[in-house]
């Protein structure tokens, strides 16, 4: 790690201080500026008030409160310069800057300092609301996402309950959900009055599954803020021959296609904001999101000069992924790159207009110095993402040294933007575009000093023509920087992604010079043309859209084309080869010698045959001992895993949750799949077709990464054409477990087939029609002394009928699924006494809107003396048995 000498060092490399009678005039300029952009974002807090202070203490408080920001940024600003005028006496320098240039050159730290200020202006989270209570907020609208009806507030206000009333300083943030009409109305800076409830992120409750909570402390988020809204309508549903339903089924119509939530029930303005930077950058920015996304026929154009990748579909971000060419549609180094040397040209033709600027400040140095504040200003109109502020720090430190005469550093660039923005979040270094940026970056840094020594003087001695050696070199140098920044981001996307490009060097050979060379310069032109609408600018829009149809078509046909274009792989066990075989790499990079260059080749060969045993058969290496049963966490919906001794695998049901925006097989079942290593379900279980159990079919079948031996269902049609259609469309094989034998053995373990039963045919009610809930499947599995009931949504009548049938089956069983979540229509106490269970699992999502599990049912299991686990409190819950021992494991406790 550098250090104080070292920085010290590097920044007077970069501002040779003046004299001994001025040292200090850039850290001087620089921390005031500092501390100034921290202000500006007005985000500095105080510890809350305890409720039984007296008065002259709350006196005081309101006191500091008041006065407290001004003087923390004094202390601050002050403390930094003498600090650094401290260690800056000891290497001082004779200035080399001109005189005539050294006002603009601090004016460059100046902006530079005081961008690090609104970039380290964090929100102190002071205090928020009570979760789950209803309350009326009075808050500032800080930052409105384009292309979403998000917006990011600050609380200064909140009643709950019509009782208590909490005044606070405007630093706790919160995220709140608004209608679209709503958000185009709303600026930065808007007072806002609105009635809802506040919860807190939490943590994944599977694993693999997005960290909501990580998320939220990285981007300074306390909780979200929810509208109030009313219950949807149910349609009437026709009688219609054997149609199913329930009086808890989850119909088509509560999906999230069919239900628009309404709006606030009272959103009121209570003052506009006046002009200011920040707001007029955000709405710009929204305003162009929608002209490009309007212009933009998969989202690309969006993605690359904006950054918000929110209008791009799945299909085109698993494409880009698994290519490993995703990072293009973030705004990083490349961008800015672009960006500048872009301005830097223009600036550069402007200024050779005026041969008196010419004369007096040169075209070099005042392009450098008057390209760096459109950066800042860009840095923010693209909502400064974390590799965005990299780039810019790397690229103003080296921007500076170029303008006093001193060659660019790069190690002690990327040192002093890694120190920079892990003292300003310290939490960032946990952050996923944090660790592929600067190891992408330290990649080729490390490659081209190594291209440099060892590559580029071989073939410049090349019997080749000069033009011709120059192609060789750009494309050796190329393909070394790519390789290269493939290994140092290897472990990091493997731990966070469980997948390894085998493509991504090939891939990015290709698509990195068309993006650089052809599609960025033809997207920004584009975007000028659209905004200033010059003429023929809808023609312009159109070549840039084919643009982007010809990256997104290459990238779709690669994909889908090339087998092993990436492979899936389980970080666990791969990750530490990755890493071996970078440290390696970093060894021949220190010291080159050969019998370390064939040393590294071990670990390289490794990972690549372990490579090849996850992507061949990557189930083999995890195979239990027994049998494994896995109840994933989907909220109100339901999943379940069974992993067999002889390799085979089982899953019951994929649903989503009622009335959600997201589909919990989608962003809960498929990541824990890929993150345990599974690439094949050997049989996929329907128990019924009811929306919390059925949902997620499509989002199953259209994973590419998925391959389904064969369908079970129950043997009844759904009211529902979609399930249907995605199942027919699949081609995958589905069978009527009702025509299968009762009893199906996998290894050592059984699979028993108790409802429904060919034996017992279900009978329709007066108004004949077949409750959906009693064609429910009921499976019972075991193996040795070990057995576990998974009971669906059946309801007591199933239950009486299952006990009456298969009395044996059905008594004393190790573990008990409850029927249907936990509803008082099932676990009728006499089941439960003759089934006698150890431990019984509720698949319910937290707070839902049933009160599952009902106080009854909990009740009779607590009187059975049955242990309770449930998804909402304890997270995905596996059990493991061999049939004489058996192992449960929880995310939480």
């Amino acid at each position: 790690m550098i250090n104080p000498f070292e920085l010290s060092r590097l920044l007077d490399k970069t501002h040779h201080l003046k004299t001994k009678k001025d040292p200090i005039a850039p850290w001087i300029i620089g921390s005031l500026s500092w501390g100034g952009g921290i202000y500006a974002q007005k985000s500095i807090g105080i510890l809350p008030l305890p409720p039984s202070a007296d008065a002259p203490h709350r006196a005081l408080y309101h006191f500091i409160a008041q006065f407290a920001p001004w003087l923390l940024v004094a202390i601050i600003a002050t403390g930094l310069a003498l600090g650094l005028w401290a260690i800056a006496r000891k290497r001082r320098h004779k200035a080399t800057i001109p005189p005539h240039l050294r006002p603009i050159t601090y004016a460059h730290w100046a902006l530079f300092a005081f961008t690090l200020g609104l970039i380290a202006a964090r929100p102190v989270i002071v205090q928020s609301p009570p979760e789950l209570t209803r309350c009326t907020i009075t808050a500032t609208i800080e930052d409105i996402q384009p292309g979403t009806t998000q917006a990011t507030i600050a609380i200064s206000q909140y009643a709950c309950d019509q009782t208590v009333t909490t005044k606070l300083h405007p630093a706790s943030n919160a995220r709140i959900s608004l209608m679209p009409n709503e958000a185009q109305s709303l600026r930065i800076g808007t007072i806002i009055q609105a009635n809802g409830t506040f919860s807190r992120y939490k943590g994944p409750n599977v694993p693999g599954a997005f960290d909501a909570s990580t998320w939220a402390k990285n981007t300074g988020l306390s909780g979200f803020f929810k509208r109030n809204k009313t219950a949807p309508e149910k349609p009437s549903k026709s009688k219609t021959d054997r149609s199913t339903t329930n009086k808890h089924s989850q119909s088509p119509a509560d999906s999230p296609q069919a239900y628009t939530p309404p709006p606030f029930e009272s959103l009121l303005i209570i003052s506009t904001p006046k002009w200011n930077l920040l707001s007029w950058l955000n709405a710009k920015r929204r305003s162009a999101y929608d002209i490009l996304q309007a212009h933009s026929s998969s989202g690309i154009m969006p993605a690359l000069i904006l950054g918000t990748t929110r209008g791009i579909d799945d299909a085109t971000r698993d494409d880009f992924g698994r290519l490993g060419i995703a990072h293009v549609l973030a705004v990083s180094g490349m961008h800015f790159g672009i960006i500048a040397f872009l301005i830097v040209v223009a600036l550069r033709w402007l200024i050779s207009r005026s041969p008196y600027v010419m004369r007096r400040w040169g075209r070099r140095r005042l392009s450098l110095l008057l390209m760096f504040p459109i950066l800042c200003i860009y840095l923010f109109f693209v909502d400064a993402p974390l590799s965005a502020q990299r780039a810019l720090i790397m690229l103003a430190m080296c921007n500076l040294g170029q303008i006093t005469g001193r060659k660019c550093d790069k190690v002690r660039a990327f040192l002093f933007a890694a120190i920079v923005m892990t003292a300003i979040n310290p939490s960032v270094i946990f952050s996923i575009s944090f660790q592929l940026s600067f190891a992408a970056v330290l990649g080729i840094i490390w490659c081209t000093d190594f291209y440099a020594k060892y590559v580029q003087i071989h073939i410049l001695s090349l019997p080749l023509p000069q033009r011709m050696t120059k192609i060789v070199d750009s494309c050796a140098s190329a393909l070394i920087i790519t390789i290269a920044t493939s290994m140092t981001t290897a472990p990091f996307v493997l731990y966070h992604f469980g997948q390894l490009p085998i493509l991504g060097t090939l891939t990015n050979l290709i698509v990195i010079p068309w993006v650089t060379f052809i599609l960025m310069p033809a997207m920004i032109v584009a975007t000028f043309a659209i905004i200033a609408r010059i003429p023929m600018h809808e023609h312009i829009a159109t070549v840039a859209q084919k643009l982007e149809d010809y990256t997104c078509a290459f990238a779709s046909f690669a994909n889908a084309h090339i087998p092993v274009a990436c492979i899936d792989v389980l970080p666990n066990f791969a990750l530490s080869l990755a890493t071996a075989a970078v440290v390696c790499l970093v060894w021949i990079r220190l010291r080159p010698t050969k019998w370390r260059i064939y040393l590294a080749i071990i670990p390289a060969i490794a990972l690549s045959i372990v490579v090849g045993a996850f992507a061949m058969a990557p189930q083999a290496l995890t195979k239990p001992n027994g049998i494994r049963m896995t109840f994933v966490a989907m909220g109100q919906a339901d999943a379940t895993l069974i992993e067999f001794p002889n390799g085979k695998n089982m899953l019951i049901d994929a649903g989503a949750e009622v009335s959600r925006q997201s589909n919990a097989t989608q962003t809960q079942l498929i990541p824990f799949l890929e993150q345990r290593g599974i690439r094949t379900i050997d049989i996929f279980v329907i128990t019924h077709w009811d929306y919390d159990h059925v949902a997620g079919i499509p989002h199953l079948f259209e994973q590419n990464a998925f391959t389904i031996g064969e369908i079970w269902h129950n043997g009844f049609a759904s009211d529902d054409e979609r399930w249907q259609r995605a199942i027919d469309q699949s081609g995958i094989p589905s069978q009527n477990i009702q025509q299968l034998p009762s009893n199906r053995s996998f290894g050592n373990a059984n699979i028993h087939v108790l409802w429904p039963n060919p034996s017992f045919p279900i009978t329709a009610t007066n108004d004949d029609i077949i409750p959906t809930n009693d064609t429910s499947i009921v499976l019972r599995v075991s193996i040795g002394h070990f057995s576990a009931l998974l009971m669906g949504d059946a309801p007591e009548s199933i239950e009486r009928q299952i006990m009456l049938s298969d009395p044996q089956l059905t008594a004393n069983a190790t573990v008990l699924k409850a029927g249907h979540h936990g509803s008082k229509t099932s676990s009728s106490k006499p089941y439960i006494a003759h089934v006698n269970p150890r431990y019984a699992i509720f698949s319910v999502g937290p707070n839902n809107r049933y009160k599952f599990p009902h106080f009854d049912v909990e009740s009779t299991f607590f009187e059975q003396k049955t242990k309770m686990l449930r998804t909402d409190t304890n997270g995905t819950i596996q059990i493991t048995s061999d049939g004489y021992n058996m192992h449960i494991s929880t995310m939480y406790p």
